[in-house]
């Protein structure tokens, strides 16, 4: 293993580095695994405190890069044990979602209820308070599923699967044996170009669906470049993901233009007056910023899609192609 690495014991923290290349992606893919199992626990606390929204972020980005690992490695990871440990990450990501969505709200909310007529100030402080009510149930059933029974078994099957040496369970997938460097650019390589099939798909369409798997594609791919860039020569992928930036907060934000005009919208017909006034005018503002993120992705994604950077990449992975 690379140096450092402790697959069974010692004083020192394993960790990811090329002369993994050559090892069983069976070994290594879990060792990864269990870094962002660590990594979650670790924003526990912080989570049940809730005195810093970047905590939920940091707790939820550990669990998606986990799911995006274990998808990825659907065909080195034990295929049973995978399957019901994907359904409970899914579950996890379910319940922390409806808080970190209405964090992301209230953030932009002080910035969105300066475009309303101070004549309906009131109404906009109704739909505030409304947010934060709901914010607060959701953070309830937030605790109350880490409490529950449910959450120490997506813990404990989590451990399981980044265990090195199995006892019990079921058989690897048949890429296990195969080595990492190996298995991990056919994963990065493939990510890339499921994420230009999508892109392709979303140019020809205004659907907000294709341009939302885009926007899944693209946080895969650069969860999987985040597990396995330590494999390759330092600064390797930093090109690649500078060009993609753009594309990804564009489609971030049009994603959260649009989530949060139905968020604003549902709440002010549930409370009705002035609050479905402000409320009105607020979802109406976030529309118009949805169609210029939504004309903005096209350029983003021209300006990402290009020869050179396929290039390098196909350099970079797949050099005998």
């Amino acid at each position: 293993m690379a140096s450092g690495a402790q697959a069974g014991g010692g004083s020192d923290p394993w960790r990811l580095g090329p002369a993994d290349r050559d090892q069983p992606a069976g070994r290594v893919l879990p060792l990864v695994l269990g870094g962002y199992l660590e990594a979650f626990r670790d924003r526990e606390p912080g989570v049940r405190v809730d005195t810093d929204a970047e905590e939920l972020h940091q707790f939820r980005v550990n669990l998606r890069r986990a799911r995006s690992l274990m998808a990825a490695g659907r065909h080195v990871f034990p295929e049973e044990e995978l399957v019901l440990l994907m359904a409970l990450a899914s579950w996890m990501a379910n319940v922390t979602s409806p808080v970190r969505d209405l964090d992301v709200l209230l953030e932009d909310l002080p910035t969105l209820g300066r475009r309303v007529v101070p004549e309906l100030g009131d109404g906009v402080d109704d739909v505030v308070a409304a947010f934060e009510r709901r914010r607060d149930a959701a953070f309830d059933e937030l605790v109350a599923a880490l409490d529950g029974e449910r959450y120490p078994v997506l813990l404990r099957r989590w451990q399981a699967m980044s265990t090195v040496f199995r006892v019990g369970g079921g058989e690897p997938g048949p890429d296990a044996r195969r080595p990492t460097g190996a298995v991990a650019d056919a994963l990065v390589l493939r990510a890339f170009k499921r994420l230009r099939k999508r892109g392709k798909l979303a140019m020809k369409t205004d659907d907000l669906e294709a341009w939302h798997d885009l926007r899944k594609a693209i946080k895969r791919f650069r969860y999987l470049i985040a597990s396995f860039a330590p494999l390759y020569e330092k600064g390797s992928f930093d090109k690649v993901l500078r060009d993609l930036s753009d594309l990804q907060d564009t489609l971030g934000r049009l994603q959260d233009h649009h989530v949060q005009a139905a968020l604003i919208e549902q709440t002010g017909v549930e409370e009705g007056g002035r609050a479905a006034l402000a409320a009105g005018v607020l979802a109406d503002s976030l529309h118009r910023d949805a169609e210029q993120a939504h004309a903005h992705c096209r350029d983003a994604w021209a300006e990402f899609d290009r020869p050179k950077l396929r290039r390098r990449l196909h350099a970079l992975l797949d050099p005998d192609d």
